[in-house]
């Protein structure tokens, strides 16, 4: 399906090829996997992943939707709440270059209490922060 194939394109991007295919691994489409350049078989996002991994599938899913949602002619914006905050850097970078690169054709909202993630928002993209603890 499209949205797989989507989502494929953007976890590649994310991982840097270490998962680089989301597939369903069942006839009932019911169970998810990832494949990659070091496995031999697709691993099931049931199994052991880490918290980062399983979030950045979340996220290529959700962004992979997104485009799919906009073949309808309307551009919806993208709400981002603490989207990063479980990525390693380097992944993290490849998240914030992914995000940068749909803030130039939607409007996109991130959410976060995590200075460290508004600090690389800001180096790498023209945002507008708000702190809600300032506003009166």
């Amino acid at each position: 399906p499209d949205v797989l194939k989507k989502s494929g394109r953007y976890i590649d991007m994310i991982t840097n090829g270490r998962y680089n295919k989301l597939l369903m691994m069942d006839d009932n489409q019911t169970e998810l996997a990832l494949s990659g350049q070091y496995y031999d078989f697709p691993v099931k996002i049931s199994d052991n992943l880490s918290r980062g991994t399983r979030e950045q599938i979340y996220l290529a899913l959700r962004l992979a939707f997104m485009e799919h949602l906009d073949i309808q002619g309307e551009t919806i914006p993208a709400f981002f709440d603490e989207v990063l905050v479980n990525w390693d850097g380097i992944r993290r970078q490849k998240g914030m270059d992914i995000i940068e690169g749909i803030s130039r054709k939607r409007q996109v909202f991130i959410f976060t209490c995590h200075k460290f993630i508004v600090e690389d928002i800001v180096s790498k993209m023209d945002a507008q922060v708000i702190d809600i603890n300032n506003i009166k």
